[in-house]
């Protein structure tokens, strides 16, 4: 009965492991993206690159993390590569799934505004003020 008592905590411990070094690699791949997605932004044309390169951090990102956030960034990398209509239908996506999380309404607010959507711009702001009404003003 002991030898099943320490099968079981050895299981256990592995899979406490397995399941923070998951959380880790998210943690990672989120962080370089986002990383990517600025020095992107800020060369500009030349950074193409490093654009593309933000975005596959962030689409490898998407499938470890527990919240859509990478892929609202993505979102916002795509539309600065210029795919304008991907990284639309990618935020109102994300949008759509998680209602109520101020960061990614946020980064819909930039997109919006990169997109020069008035409407969309409208609608983020309207649930960012809903979410966080102190914060309105």
């Amino acid at each position: 009965m002991r030898l099943l008592g320490r099968i079981a905590v050895v299981l256990v411990a592995l899979i406490v492991v397995a399941w923070l070094g998951l959380g880790l690699r998210a943690a990672v791949l989120t962080e370089r993206g986002t990383e990517q997605l600025e020095q992107g932004l800020a060369a500009q044309q030349s950074g193409q690159p490093a654009l593309r390169r933000a975005e596959r951090s962030l689409h490898d990102a998407t499938f470890l993390n527990p919240d859509r956030r990478p892929e609202s960034y993505r979102a916002q990398v795509l539309v600065a590569l210029g795919e304008n209509a991907r990284g639309r239908a990618l935020s109102e996506q994300v949008t759509r799934e998680e209602p109520d999380n101020r960061e990614i309404w946020a980064t819909a607010s930039a997109i919006a505004l990169a997109l020069q959507d008035r409407e969309y711009q409208a609608a983020a702001a309207r649930q960012l003020r809903r979410l966080n009404p102190r914060g309105a003003g």
